[in-house]
């Protein structure tokens, strides 16, 4: 008989170890939800011995629920105050959670209701559905046991009938890049069989339940060399990817860069061509034009164009400011009222050519006063983190508060902001399980000159984890998820009364990198929110 061991179940937007004692977690632990959305609690169960058979069995309103295995992934290195990680500005970041070297409970691996300890602790997420047509309060009994000892813990959830609306075309635009070729090498498949065909749509789907409702394709998928520098594009190819997106309910698509630096130089002022790598200015301008008439047509025939975003190269710099406008000037010619997105590092020496501006959230606070100019003009914003910005700033990095993710949700609501983007939605380059600070290019086997001034903070690369089915969620999408669903509701009290919308955000947010974490606060605010927006409608 297991002489004892110890549960607690705590918020699921705290940090978990699997060395967190699960006596600092809670016997009875209470939230709110709104409806169309999930209740969700993290259970830690400590003091095991390895081989012990947990099992775990939920007594609760309904059947609509599931567990998950929280799955520890590595933090090698904290994030560095300044950029990318500590080994490269060699400054200490006081910003993060822990100190780096740890592991961190991170992946949500499904389970149904029974695990095997390989070491004296393990985690489990509970997540409910939650959907009401009055204010319920609900009852969750969890009971976990291990041989002949059974604990209980209780999740007590105030479900409102306050609803989230579905994800979709009106939603707040947020795009992952999810690298479809990445894909194929995660999951040990070819491009284009059923099985890679099948991952992909587990993806995007994965991708629409974290509220995310445009798809990023790569056009190196779709567009073919048949000759010589002659790109084709090949619509078969673009209508199975599309048709995956529609089914996902996905409803704007980016299409990614068609062009990058001249032979990869960051500081480079010229341009080459995706596949054919021809220069611009050059000979690369005819085939530039070629690929956007090619989409144009496309988009025409499929009556795609009001869904259609499209990318030149990422991140211009003041330096490649000329060939950048140039470019674009090139996709506009051919591609008429397509609006033109890159993640932006130049601001005013490329004014006139993009539509849809994205800054990094520090680079938007620090120009605030552009970008507001750019969108009177009638340009649109977003806004994008990746390896930048560190320290104090919202960012989704392993090292950081999850509350941080959720976050971007209320700080959106603040500003004229219409969307979020990120890069590594899967850009996963070596096992995300076993690493996760990445130096990209350097990670060969045989290789040992790492090149630690490339290195990719911890997280960055991506928060879609790999599981022999496809995609599966981790704490970081689910904070986004719960933030972008909170902005609805913030949207909606806005709408009420605006200013208690303003006094309820402000007492969560102030801007990227003026915010609070801690959670009672978040929790406390939540439920203002959704009871305000309760007492609201009951009235109307």
């Amino acid at each position: 008989m297991k002489p004892h061991f110890n549960v607690g179940i705590f918020d699921e937007l705290d940090a978990l170890y699997p060395d967190t004692n699960a006596h600092l977690g809670k016997e009875i632990y209470q939230i709110s939800s709104a409806s169309n959305s999930f209740a969700s609690a993290h259970l830690m169960v400590s003091d095991l011995t390895p081989g012990d058979c947990v099992t775990f069995e939920i007594i609760g309103p309904h059947g609509n629920y599931k567990l998950f295995e929280l799955v520890p992934v590595p933090v090698e290195h904290n994030t560095g105050l300044t950029t990318r990680t500590e080994c490269i500005d060699h400054m200490y970041n006081p910003y993060t959670i822990r100190r780096a070297p740890f592991m961190i409970y991170e992946a949500l691996r499904p389970m149904r209701n029974i695990l095997q300890a390989t070491g004296t602790s393990l985690a489990v997420a509970f997540r409910s559905l939650v959907n009401v047509s009055k204010y319920t309060q609900q009852k969750w009994d969890i009971l976990i046991t291990v041989g002949t000892l059974t604990r209980k813990v209780t999740l007590i959830v105030d479900a409102f009938p306050v609803c989230v609306p579905p994800c979709g075309k009106d939603s707040h635009k947020y795009v992952n890049w999810i690298n479809l070729d990445n894909v194929a090498e995660l999951h040990y498949c070819t491009p284009w069989s059923d099985r890679w065909l099948a991952h992909v749509k587990s993806y995007f789907k994965l991708a629409h339940y974290g509220r995310q409702n445009t798809a990023w394709l790569q056009p190196t998928l779709f567009f073919e060399q048949i000759k010589d520098h002659t790109l084709v594009l090949n619509e078969k190819k673009l209508d199975k990817l599309i048709q995956i997106i529609d089914e996902c309910g996905l409803y704007y698509i980016q299409c990614a860069t068609v062009a990058g630096r001249k032979d990869g130089d960051w500081m480079a002022s010229e341009a080459e061509v995706m596949i054919t790598g021809e220069p611009i200015p050059g000979s690369g301008e005819s085939t530039l034009a070629s690929i956007g008439e090619q989409l144009y047509a496309y988009l025409v025939k499929h009556n795609l164009e009001e869904r259609w975003i499209q990318s030149f190269f990422d991140e211009p710099l003041d330096v490649s400011s000329t060939v950048y406008k140039q470019g674009v000037s090139i996709l506009k010619s051919v591609m008429p009222n397509i609006p033109i997105l890159d993640a932006n590092k130049s601001a005013k020496p490329i004014e006139g050519s993009l539509t849809i501006w994205c800054p990094n959230v520090a680079d938007y606070e620090h120009d605030l006063d552009f970008y507001n100019h750019r969108i009177s003009e009638g340009d649109r914003v977003w806004v994008y983190t990746c390896l930048e910005p560190t320290g104090p700033y919202l960012n989704r990095l392993l090292d950081m508060e999850r509350i941080r993710t959720v976050l971007f949700g209320w700080v959106a609501s603040l500003y004229d902001v219409d969307g979020f983007l990120h890069w590594g939605g899967s850009y996963f380059k070596v096992n995300p399980y076993e690493q996760s600070c990445v130096c990209m290019n350097t990670e060969e086997y045989t290789n040992y000159h790492s090149d630690y001034a490339s290195q990719l903070p911890a997280g960055d690369c991506g928060i879609f984890y790999p599981h022999y089915s496809g995609a599966i969620s981790c704490t970081r999408l689910e904070g986004h998820r719960i933030g972008f669903e909170d902005l609805e509701l913030i949207q909606l009290l806005k709408k009420m009364n605006p200013a208690l919308c303003d006094q309820l955000v402000h007492t969560l947010a102030r801007g990227y990198k003026d915010y609070e974490t801690d959670l009672v606060l978040y929790r406390q605010t939540k439920h203002t929110l959704l009871s305000t927006l309760n007492a609201l409608q009951t009235i109307d």
